[in-house]
Formats: C-alpha cells, structure tokens, sequence
C-alpha cells in the first residue's frame, strides 16, 4: 500500500518530476561509486521525463564526474547551495559568494590559529600547503575518475597560512571549509561566525565546517531552481543523508533518507529507503517512480 506522503505527492506531482540528490553519504557508496545499477534507473527515469539534480556541499570541480556519460544528469547545485550549474548548456544559471570584507576577518583569525582550510571560488580552490589528508582527497578524485574513463584535473593550489588573507581580498569566494576536529576550536569559530551576520556557517560532515553567504542554503537553490523549471515543491522529491540536506526536504513535496542517515534526518523525512551501499536512490525511484507510477 502507498503511504500518504508518496499518494499525495502521485496526485498533485505534474510529469516531469524533478529529482534531487545528495551525493556523498547518499547516492555515492561508501567507496565513492555509483552503480551500474542506479547508473541505468537514472537513464530510465531521464527516459521517462524526470529531471535529474545533485546537490552538494563538494565545490563543482568536484561534481565534474557525476555527469554524462558517467550518470546522466541535469542539474548540479555545489557548494551546499551557492552555485546552480545547468549541465546540458554547459552555463552557470546562479551563483552566491561572500562579501570580500567578510571573508578576509575570517580567514585573518584562520590565520592566526593555524587552522587548515580549503578555500573556493567558482574556478579554483586554494588549500593549505602541506596537508596531505587534502591534497590526497584531490588525488583520489581525480583518480576515480580516470578509473572510470573522465579525464578530470583539478585546478588546485597549495597556500600558505600568511597568504589566506591575500587570497580573500583578490578572490570571490564561495566557500570556505575548516578542517578542525578539536569542539573548542569549532566552537570558537562558530562564536566569530555568529557575530557576522553576511555569513553562515554549517557542519557538512565529521571535522569539516563550511562558511557560506548567510543566504546559501541547498533550500534555497533548490527554491530557485524550481521557480526556473515554474515548478512548485509539489513536484520534487530529493534524497539525503546528513542534516544539511533537511533544507534540501523543505523545499520538497517529498523528501528521502536513505538508511544510514542521521537520526534527525529521517525524523525529518517523509519516507525512508534503503542505504546507500543498498543503492537506496535507485531502488526508491525505480520501485514508486518506474514500476508502480501510477
């Protein structure tokens, strides 16, 4: 039997749906793969006139795999909201980055802690020189997708702490993420963001806390993307894993988590699914949206 979220999202959804995804936790296994098998639900459900779209808190750089011929998609929305990528056009529909003044106080108390950051602009990333957990996390990417037949290079440079503030004043940033497991020194940055009204600031997985436009947000992209495609809530249904993707299930009529979510994600979800090494997004949307589409 249906449950009532999927029976009133049948009733008021017009066709195309519009499907958005997390990647990481979500639609991507543990191991960082996509199956073959939600490889060709996505094909099918593209067929049969979804619109496909991931969003992610990774910089776009780091979404260029997750496309044609890799997995067909429509849409990427990156930096948890601050950049809307049409993927056919090949064009960036919107974009949301931090005030220069704002971003430079940040990265001067950065500084002066000590603290390892990576640093992004809708073309570049800056990271701090020496750390090997980032510079490994560019390396694997960029080998996963040769491995899967993607020729990506990321375009990455290494910094130093004296050159944080530099970068600030001359880049226009998207994002900033801080590499910190230690609570009194995320506490400590959360108290300086908190006293900046221009910015916001959002835990985007263990140790990593991203600073954003206090307006950035997956909701709001997602808003936006909707009244670009003139289409209202009622027609989405998106899929996470971790509590940034809640905004995600607000401006959705359906929302999704797969079985390896947080608690407060699938006490925020209107239907669950199986996990993400169960290739959870795939079996959803064949099982409701392919086979029993009424």
């Amino acid at each position: 039997m249906k449950s009532t979220a999927l029976e009133s999202f049948w009733q008021s959804s017009p066709t195309p749906r519009l499907i958005v995804c997390d990647l990481d936790g979500t639609l991507l296994n543990d191991d960082k793969q996509i199956s073959t098998y939600t490889r060709d639900v996505f094909k099918r459900a593209q067929e049969r006139g979804m619109i496909l779209c991931l969003a992610s808190g990774r910089a776009n750089q780091m979404m260029t795999l997750f496309q044609e011929p890799y997995l067909p998609c429509d849409y990427h929305i990156a930096f948890n909201g601050g950049t809307i990528e049409d993927i056919r056009q090949k064009r960036v529909l919107f974009q949301q980055g931090m005030d220069k003044v704002s971003a430079t106080r940040v990265l001067a108390y950065a500084a002066a802690c000590q603290l390892e950051l990576t640093l992004y602009s809708g073309e570049k990333m800056f990271f701090t020189k020496g750390v090997e957990k980032i510079v490994n996390r560019i390396e694997a990417y960029e080998h996963l997708a040769a491995k899967n037949g993607v020729n990506v290079k990321i375009n990455a440079v290494g910094i130093g702490f004296e050159e944080y503030q530099e970068v600030a004043k001359t880049t226009d940033l998207i994002k900033i993420v801080v590499y910190e497991e230690d609570p009194v020194k995320i506490s400590q940055m959360g108290d300086l963001i908190a006293n900046m009204p221009q910015l916001c600031t959002e835990a985007t997985g263990y140790g990593l806390t991203g600073i954003f436009d206090q307006a950035v947000s997956k909701k709001s992209a997602l808003e936006w993307l909707g009244n670009h495609l003139a289409m209202d809530r009622s027609s989405i249904c998106s899929f996470g894993d971790y509590d940034n993707d809640i905004s995600l299930f607000e401006a959705s009529g359906l929302s999704v988590a797969v079985d390896n979510s947080t608690d407060l994600v699938k006490a925020r979800a209107s239907h669950q699914t199986l996990s993400n090494n169960q290739d959870g997004v795939a079996h959803f949307i064949e099982t409701h949206f392919l086979i029993n589409q009424t």
